[in-house]
């Protein structure tokens, strides 16, 4: 399997995870969901460069 396809998926788990994480957020206005809201951001900025560095390598 190739490094671009794992990266994509993993960006698209953090997109979702960011959605979901959001939508708690708003709801409770919890600090443990911000975190995990702001981790999932984090997270999902790192593996988008990381997909698009290893596609343009391949």
């Amino acid at each position: 399997m190739k490094k671009h396809l794992v990266m994509k998926w993993i960006f698209y788990i953090c997109i979702a995870s960011f959605l979901v994480n959001g939508m708690i957020y708003l709801a409770t206005k919890s600090s443990d969901s911000l975190i995990s809201l702001l981790s999932a951001t984090g997270l999902g900025l790192v593996m988008g460069i990381g997909a698009l560095l290893t596609r343009k390598s391949s």
